[in-house]
């Protein structure tokens, strides 16, 4: 199952090439943590994961974690949110901070979250990805009036091509924020 092979690298954390890159990546997941199961029905993807998940420290390395798992699941069609486990046990509250996981995640409880996501988070193409002509930039953007301002560079650092696009949605999600606050919502773009 391609789930449980994503899970499986997610937990192995960054490759050295993506350790070492620039802006480098690191990974939120105790390594000795273990995937135990997987299931995927009806939408819901239930991870069951060994008790060295719950070893993480700090607000945001919980929530990074959370973030991850939740992110990392959801990028298949066949999952919309995630219930998670602990060593076969439902979880109510994550960490020492008492994360309310409950009923379930999805990647709304971390756009809704202001600190845990930037302004903008690129969902694909993935980073390091290749990507061939024409490229489709797809991601989640909290931007003033729904407007993002983007450039995009080869491998060698030129300039493909630079602009201007729009959110979906281009207005604030929540209804009582007001014309001030930024929007939450899927930015979709092609680059030829």
């Amino acid at each position: 199952m391609a789930a449980a092979v994503a899970v499986e690298a997610l937990i192995a954390g960054p490759t050295a090439v993506e350790r070492s890159g620039s802006p480098a990546i690191s990974g939120g997941l105790p390594e000795s943590t273990k995937l135990l199961a997987l299931t995927i029905e009806d939408g819901v993807a239930r991870v069951d994961l060994s008790a060295e998940i719950g070893s993480v420290g700090g607000t945001f390395g919980e929530l990074a974690v959370l973030a991850q798992l939740t992110y990392t699941l959801t990028q298949f069609s066949s999952v919309d949110e995630v219930l998670l486990l602990i060593a076969g046990e439902q979880v109510q509250y994550y960490g020492g901070h008492g994360f309310d996981v409950t009923p379930s995640l999805t990647r709304e409880t971390f756009v809704v979250n202001e600190g845990m996501l930037g302004a903008v988070l690129i969902d694909s193409p993935a980073w390091w990805a290749q990507a061939a002509s024409p490229v489709t930039v797809r991601g989640v953007a909290r931007v003033f009036e729904g407007t993002i301002q983007f450039a995009l560079y080869n491998s060698d650092g030129l300039p493909l091509a630079e602009g201007f696009t729009t959110t979906s949605e281009g207005r604030p999600r929540s209804a009582a924020s007001s014309s001030r606050s930024p929007t939450r919502s899927m930015c979709r773009s092609s680059v030829r």
